[in-house]
């Protein structure tokens, strides 16, 4: 049993008795309130009790989305990258979920993760297609996160970048 006292401004003392100082996800913690008086009265509550339920998880964070070129030529490729963390975790992977239509990725890319970034190459498109795509990282405790939506333009042939 752990107690735990906290003196009262020289009125008396008071005592948590918990009956577990340490529980996992679905366990009930019971205890006790006891108070002790100047005058070694004692009054002690009834057994109350709460259920332990599982710590808040943090969510991956994305920053830094970039993507190159920004304006590709014809059936040439595209590399996005981006920043990824868990504060209380780790991440279990990242991917990029692409397509041609605003709001509809038919199509993803894993990630890998270098120099401080993870990236992906979505593979070149034919002349006049917008590539619409969102970046997403699940974590350890499979929570995930996914940025707004990016998109990009490709050239058509004769409108070729210098």
């Amino acid at each position: 049993m752990q107690t735990a006292n906290r003196n009262c401004r020289n009125r008396g003392v008071i005592r948590l008795c918990l009956k577990y100082a340490w529980c996992d996800e679905g366990t009930t913690i019971y205890f006790v309130i006891e108070a002790i008086d100047n005058d070694s009265d004692e009054s002690v509550t009834s057994e109350n009790s709460f259920f332990v339920i599982a710590p808040h998880n943090n969510p991956p964070v994305l920053s830094n989305i970039q993507f190159t070129p920004t304006n590709p030529d014809q059936n040439q490729s595209v590399t996005i990258s981006a920043e990824v963390a868990d504060s209380d975790g780790t991440i279990s992977y990242s991917k990029i979920k692409w397509g041609t239509t605003s709001g509809v990725y038919l199509n993803y890319v894993n990630m890998s993760y270098g120099s401080g970034f993870y990236s992906g190459i979505i593979s070149g498109q034919t002349g006049g297609t917008t590539v619409y795509f969102r970046v997403v990282a699940t974590d350890d405790d499979n929570d995930s996160t996914i940025t707004e939506e990016y998109s990009y333009g490709v050239n058509t042939p004769g409108n070729v970048n210098p």
